[in-house]
């Protein structure tokens, strides 16, 4: 700011004011043609960018020598603004920390939401939303320059698994001074620390009853089932078939979400069969499809129940083995058994004794003949050996069909072969006895006759 004496007399107790700054300046006397200089500062406002230009006028005041008020010619100048730009940016940025595997079903995900006010003009009435979480919030007004924090929370869907990531996006509106919607960048954050689609079902199967004796069931006891069905993956499974193989049971679970679980009931009576396979096996499965019409991933449910042993109890049993050491002994074939090799070994013993007798003999009279008969004795009847054949077969047949460590039945499938030769070793033996007899008599009666 230049002040100029261009009169032609002194002027004294000269005051110089900027209009603007309120500056104020001193000057104790100022010649004709003498100057002085100022200088002030001003810091543009938002009014002077709304107005385009900044209007500053300085002035002057002081008394010539007779004490008037000399003629003063303000300075005034006009200095252009930038254009008015009502502007917001909004950022967003996640200050939550991903697991490693990625954020899973139901994670919670929170994110800062920083709006600022990067133009040069006052906005008004801000609203500030959150696309994602639909959370809302207000600003009366934010100055050029200034920031408003804000925090979200998304909890993972479904949706975002299946799309692999979550995109969240903030925005704002407002007024600036004149009405006018400003210039909003909305802010966009991409989140791919998602962990992968898993459309899986897992059916667990319990049993809930107890057998009578409280250790295993016994032929026609009920066992009761408890089948669990639990989405343990990360998708809503739809249209899901249960079914239970033993007891053809089945169910429908019109849709099933992640960690939901359904329950059913299902009964088995304990059949023959079952006692001979020694357990109830029992497997519960079932299938379903994902949101996108995918086949899940199914894990069944198993159960082994035990059940008592199995005992033949009729001698015609089909099931019972020629070689069965596990199912049971029949009384009747052991007693037949030892008949038979009783029978065998009396032949055996009377053959020998016979023998011994006839070499036990002094020679008398009739050497010659009793050299015969010993000549004949020496070479066993046919009927003895076939005795010890039989008493032999009946002791291996036995032992290859009966086991004496299990249970004990009086009669069974091999009960009439074991009397079959039980009778034929008895027959034998009868036979025998009446040949020895005969023998015994012709001989008594050629003694006689020699003597």
């Amino acid at each position: 700011i230049v002040v100029t004496n261009d009169g032609n007399v002194t002027i004294s107790n000269v005051t110089v004011k900027d209009e603007l700054t309120n500056d104020e300046w001193t000057i104790a006397s100022l010649a004709p043609e003498a100057t002085q200089e100022y200088t002030a500062t001003y810091v543009v406002k938002e009014a002077d960018v709304l107005a385009g230009k900044v209007a500053n006028t300085a002035t002057a005041t002081g008394t010539d020598p007779e004490g008037d008020d000399p003629i003063v010619v303000p300075g005034e100048i006009e200095t252009p603004t930038e254009t008015k730009n009502g502007h917001l940016t909004i950022t967003k940025e996640i200050t939550s920390t991903a697991p490693e595997a990625g954020y899973a079903l139901g994670d919670t995900i929170t994110y800062k939401i920083v709006v600022r006010n990067d133009g040069n003009v006052t906005i008004s009435n801000i609203t500030v939303k959150d696309e994602l979480t639909n959370d809302e919030w207000t600003i009366a007004s934010l100055a050029p320059g200034a920031a408003r924090e804000f925090t979200a929370e998304h909890e993972v869907t479904e949706d975002d698994v299946r799309a692999g990531k979550v995109v969240n996006t903030a925005t704002a509106k407002g007024s600036d001074p004149n009405g006018s919607d400003p210039i909003v960048v909305p802010g966009t954050i991409e989140t791919e620390e998602i962990e992968t689609k898993n459309s899986h079902l897992t059916v667990a199967k319990e049993v809930t009853s107890k057998p009578a004796d409280g250790k295993a069931y016994d032929l026609n006891e009920e066992i009761t089932y408890k089948i669990t069905v639990t989405n343990d993956g990360n998708q809503t499974i739809n249209n899901v078939k249960v079914k239970d193989d033993l007891t053809k049971d089945e169910w429908t679970i019109e849709s099933i979400a992640p960690g939901e679980s359904k329950e059913f009931t299902a009964t088995y009576k304990v059949t023959e069969e079952d006692r001979k396979n020694g357990s109830v096996k029992n497997v519960a499965t079932a299938t379903g499809t994902d949101p996108e019409n995918g086949d899940s991933v199914v894990v069944p449910g198993e159960t082994d129940t035990p059940v008592k042993e199995y005992i033949p109890e009729r001698i015609d049993d089909p099931d019972v083995p020629l070689v069965n050491p596990d199912n049971s002994w029949a009384l009747m074939n052991l007693l037949a058994m030892i008949a038979t090799v009783g029978t065998g070994l009396g032949m055996l013993i009377t053959m020998f004794r016979k023998k011994k007798k006839n070499q036990s003999k002094t020679k008398s009279a009739d050497q010659s003949e009793a050299q015969t008969d010993d000549s004949n004795e020496k070479k066993p009847p046919k009927t003895k050996l076939i005795g010890m054949a039989l008493a032999v077969a009946s002791v291996v047949i036995f032992f290859l069909t009966e086991s004496l460590t299990s249970p004990m039945v009086v009669v069974d499938k091999w009960t009439i072969l074991m009397a079959v030769i039980l009778a034929a070793n008895v027959a034998l033996a009868f036979i025998t006895r009446t040949k020895k007899s005969d023998n015994d008599e012709n001989q008594k009666s050629t003694k006689e006759t020699i003597a």
